[in-house]
């Protein structure tokens, strides 16, 4: 028979025979049933015998451990590796159990590196080799085994295999073991390589556990190898295969979405695979803004365009806004030449006025252009906040530029009177009116001629006369 604690056994006497359940294994994790069945005839050691209870106690064990330490005495003998289950953490490392013998690793031997933690080796199956055997003092038989020269040995093989094939830049499915504060480590199959902290993530990370944890598959990359000290430099990604990808391929106009990696008060710097570009503060927002950081985060993606490169030094300057966002596109939509709006002043230079037509965007009444009589300076008709009538005259797309005239609406309403009036009645001769037509580009080029000779004018008059 057999119960969840004990076997009932047959021993051809008068007394029952039982092997209670410690007495049948050394492992308390076993399954008494997995250990004997039915039916089935097994070597006992007689441990007691009750004439009162009419039971005899038997030990299976003691039996497996007689004929265990035979076999482990031939495997220490021979250097044979053995497998066992790790079944009890003790004071100073673990037990575990091979041919029904109780086998002590102590700490030190328990892996090829040291762990601070025995509890995760509990219940693993562990390959070690019997590296000492003797009695203590009161004649019991000791065994001690080591896990750390089986790994070392495995290691090393690993390791001979990986650098006879290794190259940079070869690809690999890794086992993250460890993290420190500067990277983390990476199983390749009994070979370490580290990947550094700079190279875990595109953003700024203070500590690997924010992208990897212990125990995480990932691929990686031979960045370096150094085999003169056996070390090895992985990546998660080849930026420098991916950047000669990029500069292949790169072109004015061509969109791509990055990573933010970093800002400064000047602009932010997006990864775009393998190389950073840089969007200047001027091209994050169509708006004034004081730092890129209204804008943008470390970390955000962001959608952007190449505006500029420059492949000698590796350079890279990126769009962000779209010009369909532009104030000036948002404003002209609904302009035209001809129109009559009202505009506020702005701002006044020597040449003329400029008023708002549009939030962010602003048109020139050029001083020709603000009455019909000759006016000396601007200020003397206009001041900034005053709110006026006027005409566009010109909306040029390629210079961005807006025309506006008061003094169209002026010709305007002087046309409108002579058309009312009788043909005996006094109007004003055509001399008077004059010609209105004109470019933008032609205004300001005359305002800076104008600016030049003035100024020419200044110095001639400042000039001292020769002796």
């Amino acid at each position: 028979g057999i119960t969840p604690t004990e076997v009932q056994v047959d021993i051809g006497s008068k007394y029952d025979g039982v092997i209670p359940f410690d007495e049948l294994t050394n492992d308390p994790n076993d399954n008494i049933n997995d250990l004997v069945k039915i039916g089935e005839e097994v070597d006992v050691y007689i441990v007691h015998v009750s004439d009162r209870d009419g039971v005899v106690t038997l030990s299976k064990k003691k039996i497996d451990a007689v004929k265990g330490m035979e076999e482990l005495k031939a495997a220490f003998e021979n250097n044979e590796v053995l497998s066992g289950r790790v079944v009890e953490l003790v004071r100073g490392g673990v037990v575990t159990i091979a041919k029904g013998v109780r086998v002590f690793i102590p700490a030190s031997e328990c892996a090829l590196n040291y762990l601070s933690d025995l509890g995760v080796l509990l219940n693993t199956e562990q390959k070690f080799r019997i590296i000492k055997m003797d009695t203590d003092r009161r004649g019991r038989q000791r065994v001690v085994g080591s896990i750390k020269t089986v790994a070392k040995e495995a290691a090393d093989k690993a390791s001979a295999e990986f650098w006879a094939t290794a190259e940079e830049g070869k690809q690999y499915k890794g086992i993250v073991k460890s993290l420190t504060s500067f990277g983390a480590f990476i199983d390749l199959g009994g070979v370490d390589g580290l990947i550094h902290i700079s190279e875990l993530s595109p953003i700024r990370i203070s500590h690997p556990s924010e992208v990897v944890k212990v125990g995480d598959e990932i691929e990686v990359y031979n960045k370096e190898l150094d085999k003169e000290n056996n070390r090895i430099y992985l990546v998660i990604d080849l930026k420098e295969q991916k950047a000669a990808e990029f500069w292949k391929d790169a072109e004015i106009g061509k969109k791509y979405t990055g990573i933010v990696k970093s800002i400064t008060p000047f602009g932010a710097f997006v990864d775009i695979g393998g190389v950073d570009g840089l969007v200047h503060i001027s091209e994050l927002s169509w708006n004034r803004i004081k730092h890129p950081s209204e804008i943008v985060s470390v970390g955000q993606e962001l959608e952007v365009y190449i505006k500029d490169l420059d492949k000698d030094k590796g350079k890279v300057s990126l769009g962000y806004k779209k010009e369909e966002d532009s104030p000036w596109v948002k404003a002209v939509k609904d302009l035209h030449v001809g129109d009559k709006i009202q505009a506020k002043i702005v701002r006044i230079l020597p040449f003329g006025a400029f008023a708002e037509v549009a939030e962010y965007v602003d048109g020139l009444i050029h001083i020709s252009q603000i009455s019909n009589e000759r006016i000396n300076k601007p200020s003397d008709v206009l001041a900034i906040g005053d709110v006026v009538d006027c005409e566009i005259v010109e909306i040029n797309d390629d210079t961005k530029q807006i025309g506006l005239s008061m003094k169209a609406l002026m010709t305007d309403s002087l046309s409108d009177v002579t058309a009312d009036s009788d043909s005996n009645e006094e109007v004003l001769p055509n001399s008077y009116i004059e010609e209105t037509s004109f470019t933008l580009g032609d205004i300001l080029d005359s305002a800076e001629v104008s600016e030049d000779s003035d100024k020419k004018a200044s110095e001639d008059v400042n000039e001292e006369p020769e002796a």
